[in-house]
């Protein structure tokens, strides 16, 4: 259960982190990790496959105190543009799905249904 618990806890976490970048509505306001100067996991691949020149024009917006929606939009773009969303969205399908393996050592139940349940709504939730 501890180790369920920490991937369901990884996958749980790069959805959040993946809630910075949408351009859709969710209960978490875009860009509040960027505005908080957060480097999260789809920026951290962004950036490793960003040349040295695009990676030190994102990392200065990013230091930024205040930046504008433009600046959001510019960050969100070279996620998207170099890989760090796609990679992050296939990293936490693969942690829930370990996560549900993980359940596998336990009797059919309820309780596992809703925990497979809850893996589920952890990937899938929009706020």
């Amino acid at each position: 259960m501890d180790r369920f618990g920490e991937t369901l806890g990884l996958a749980f976490q790069i959805r959040d982190d993946l809630f910075d970048f949408s351009t859709e509505q969710s209960g978490k306001p875009i860009g509040i990790d960027l505005q908080e100067k957060k480097i999260t996991l789809p920026l951290i691949v962004a950036l490793r496959e960003a040349s040295k020149r695009n990676r030190k024009r994102i990392l200065k917006i990013v230091d930024q105190d205040d930046k504008s929606r433009s600046d959001l939009r510019t960050v969100a773009s070279f996620v998207t543009e170099h890989g760090g969303i796609e990679y992050a969205r296939s990293r936490m399908e693969a942690l829930a799905e370990e996560a549900k393996s993980q359940l596998s050592v336990l009797p059919p139940s309820d309780a596992r249904a809703s925990l497979v349940g809850l893996t589920q709504f952890a990937i899938q939730r929009n706020r």
